[in-house]
């Protein structure tokens, strides 16, 4: 309401659904287990972004340079908050050039640690093993992967879903992956994508949009038998993202899944399982 009064596209924060569905209703252990770290993460990396944004790089190497420079976040805090990424990535899709998309996403991260904290979740305190380095580099190798397709086919616009950065985070560091779950992710994520891109063709309001597809995407997820908080940021992104991507946003939601699950199912299958 307060993006669309202002007409500000940069203060609607898809992210921010996935956060907060992540931590208040899915009680993601390993997001609430320290609430003070949903702030302070996503708040830095989106600082991140939004400087390397303001850099005269070639949009795919900015990307990489964000994903690098957020694991590393990520490892410092020894955190596994995967909408980071979001947070991280977003200003680089939307282009922001306004500091109140730092601002704003300080000040919603905050209110979303208060939820953290009032739901008292967070008393749970297993252990959650941090992201080892091997995972770390393989996260970074299917990234520069990803770009090296998307500048071969001429589509540099396709290098950052954010959303997809955010699951593929979370599968990584999961101790199994099968692929049962890889495809029900696909379908989930490109579904998601999908409502947004319609909707939002029809209903050109931000708040309308967002009222029909966040229901709907709970309505998919329970479906298909898949808690993915990432999949509520797609049709909040589908009112941000550039017009040259909006046509093409569920495929290339679908591309961008099939290609980064796929080498995750693959590493879990190899390697891990």
């Amino acid at each position: 309401m307060i993006a669309q009064f202002f007409h500000n596209i940069e203060i609607i924060l898809p992210e921010i659904a996935a956060l907060t569905s992540g931590t208040w209703i899915y009680h993601k252990r390993d997001w609430i287990k320290h609430p003070l770290f949903v702030w302070i993460v996503p708040t830095i990396t989106s600082a991140i972004g939004f400087s390397i944004n303001q850099l005269q790089l070639f949009y795919a190497w900015k990307v990489l340079l964000a994903v690098v420079l957020i694991i590393t976040i990520l490892k410092i805090f020894q955190s596994c908050l995967a909408p980071a990424f979001a947070t991280g990535l977003l200003p680089l899709v939307i282009d922001a050039h306004s500091w109140t998309f730092i601002l704003v996403t300080g000040t919603l991260t905050f209110i979303v640690m208060l939820g953290v904290y009032i739901y008292g979740e967070h008393v749970d305190r297993s252990k959650f093993p941090a992201m080892q380095y091997h995972k770390i580099l393989f996260y970074i190798f299917i990234t520069l992967s990803w770009i090296l397709i998307v500048l071969m086919f001429h589509k540099p616009q396709m290098a950052a879903i954010p959303p997809v950065f955010v699951a593929l985070f979370g599968i990584v560091n999961q101790s199994t992956y099968n692929l049962n779950s890889f495809l029900r992710h696909v379908i989930s994520l490109t579904g998601a994508a999908a409502f947004g891109t319609i909707v939002h063709t029809f209903i050109l309001s931000w708040i309308g949009t967002t009222i029909i597809t966040l229901p709907l995407v709970f309505i998919w997820l329970y479906i298909w038998k898949v808690k993915l908080p990432a999949a509520y940021t797609l049709p909040l992104l589908a009112i941000v993202i550039p017009k040259d991507m909006f046509n093409m946003f569920p495929i290339s939601t679908f591309c961008a899944a099939t290609f980064l699950l796929g080498m995750a199912w693959l590493y879990h299958k190899i390697c891990v399982d």
